[in-house]
């Protein structure tokens, strides 16, 4: 255990947030594409790639502007606090 602390101590704090972020929006969106995956009738799951691959995506852009947001916020500077939105 004492190793992984000493991993995770050189890992930037706002990495760790935007991570937990995206890992949290992950988590949150298998309930929706597993509900759309299964197949009423036959009860077999036909999995949608095309909401895998958007959900990848938008994970990874949210990860993206998290991170910016947060390192934004460390430094002061408003133009990257604003992520990659702006607003």
């Amino acid at each position: 255990m004492d190793k992984i602390k000493n991993i995770l101590k050189f890992i930037p704090e706002e990495f760790k947030i935007a991570l937990t972020e995206a890992v949290r929006l992950a988590v949150l969106a298998i309930i929706p594409i597993l509900i759309a995956s299964i197949d009423v009738a036959t009860g077999a799951i036909n999995i949608e790639w095309a909401l895998v691959y958007a959900t990848i995506l938008l994970t990874v852009l949210r990860f993206a502007d998290k991170w910016i947001h947060e390192v934004g916020k460390s430094k002061n500077n408003d133009v990257m606090a604003g992520g990659l939105t702006r607003f």
